[in-house]
């Protein structure tokens, strides 16, 4: 009896260990079923990622594509090596001398929202100081106040001290003023006070419109 026990439990045993054996080969035998199948995913993920880029490429590009990347960016030009009628030019009329010499005076102070100083100050800041302290005009302070300030005159009547409206693809509005030969002053985000033209392609599209706020 002792002896038929023991066969028995040497039976038992061996069958668990074939069955331990089994289940070891399965499993290693499903892991690399997975992984078989997780590295064909990702090998037709990139090949369709391949494929879309070649048609990407291939694709007709629009011929403005690029240079509207360019028009996030204020187009920058240094106006002091630019040829400007001199302030003592008798050719000017009273009102570009007067902010002409106020653009002087301010040229170069940073950009900062809601300022009034040369410690920083903002467009609608800048127009303001311009009309309220050379001309003695009640005007609003905020770009979008202006919009409705003086009395609206078309592109090709602008006149030194009229104001221009601008909506730039990069901020909602914004203000300046024009000085003649088709360039204005305003405290640009980028430059802070400066001068800037007309005909850049930035300021062309940016365009919105022109009121007159001071009476000539």
């Amino acid at each position: 009896m002792k002896k038929n026990h023991k066969i028995q439990i040497l039976r038992l045993l061996t069958l668990a260990i074939a069955g331990i054996i089994l289940t070891s080969c399965s499993t290693r035998q499903a892991f690399s079923i997975v992984v078989s199948e997780r590295s064909s995913e990702a090998e037709m993920r990139n090949s369709a990622l391949h494929t879309d880029k070649a048609r990407l490429a291939a694709m007709p590009q629009r011929p403005d594509a690029l240079e509207d990347m360019d028009e996030l960016e204020e187009p920058y030009t240094e106006w002091d090596d630019q040829p400007f009628p001199d302030l003592d030019n008798p050719e000017l009329s009273d009102i570009q001398n007067s902010i002409l010499k106020e653009f002087r005076h301010w040229k170069g102070t940073p950009y900062r929202m809601g300022g009034n100083t040369m410690r920083g100050i903002d467009c609608s800041g800048f127009v303001h100081h311009i009309y309220t302290a050379l001309f003695n005009l009640s005007v609003p302070r905020s770009s979008r106040e202006f919009m409705s300030t003086g009395q609206r005159i078309d592109k090709d009547e602008l006149k030194p001290g009229d104001l221009i409206v601008f909506f730039p693809r990069s901020y909602p509005r914004h203000v300046g003023i024009y000085i003649g030969n088709n360039k204005f002053i305003h405290a640009s985000r980028n430059r802070g006070v400066s001068m800037a033209d007309l005909d850049e392609r930035y300021w062309r599209k940016a365009f919105r419109m022109a009121r007159r706020v001071i009476a000539q």
